[in-house]
This record gives structure tokens, sequence and C-alpha cells, in this order.
């Protein structure tokens, strides 16, 4: 399945489904910009207080992730650390920072329940 799709998010929520979700309200939004002229995908993952979920409504994140497609393919497939690409500018932060460092171990455990979907995912370029 190709990455960023529809079905790509729904195969995401289901790997990450055992992990255990955080006692508050914790939404990541992500924006990911073609490299080229084209569309941007948008979609959050949902931390808490319900089930550990990825969906398409980024609107009420209260920290989102921009990056080009190309940069977000790399940390997909390790081939680059997202905080690199943030030291590097490739990656920019808008909201509360708190939310992504006050929940790194949360976000390791999610990266980790995702190895197995990354092994199954198309990752073209844009």
């Amino acid at each position: 399945m190709r990455y960023l799709t529809d079905e790509w998010l729904r195969a995401a929520t289901d790997a990450v489904r055992s992990v255990d979700p955080l006692p508050e309200d914790v939404t990541i939004g992500f924006v990911v910009s073609a490299d080229h002229a084209g569309d941007e995908s948008t979609y959050a993952l949902d931390l808490g207080p319900g089930p550990v979920r990825y969906h398409r409504d980024a609107e009420r994140a209260g920290l989102t992730l921009h990056l080009q497609h190309s940069t977000a393919v790399a940390i997909a497939t390790g081939a680059l650390s997202a905080q690199r690409a943030f030291l590097d500018g490739e990656l920019t932060v808008g909201g509360d920072m708190r939310l992504l460092l006050g929940h790194a171990s949360q976000l390791a455990s999610i990266d980790d329940h995702l190895r197995d979907l990354r092994a199954a995912t198309e990752f073209e370029s844009s």
C-alpha cells in the first residue's frame, strides 16, 4: 500500500492499536507537502485519551509538524532521524513543543509498532 493514503492510515491505526493511550487529550498533526507542485497530505495522530489512532482531521492538533514528502519518507524508512531533519530545517514545528518532548517514549513505542507496516509500504516520491 502507498504511504500516507487512507488505506495506509487505517493500517497504521491497526498497527498501533495495542499502544496504551495517554490519559490526556494529545493530538499531533502532520502536513506533508509534495516536493514538486501538487497536493499536500494532512493527517493526525491521537495519543489519547481514547485509542491511539491515525486520521485525517488535524484541525485540533496541539502541535503540527510540517515537512516535504521526501523528508517524511526518509524519516519513515529510517534513512533520516526526525531530530536531524529538525536541526537541518527540513522539519518545522508549530504549536506546543512540549507535546513532542513530553511524549517521546510514547512516540518511540508507536514507531516500533509500525515496523511491520513499513515493510509493506510503497514509499514512492511525489
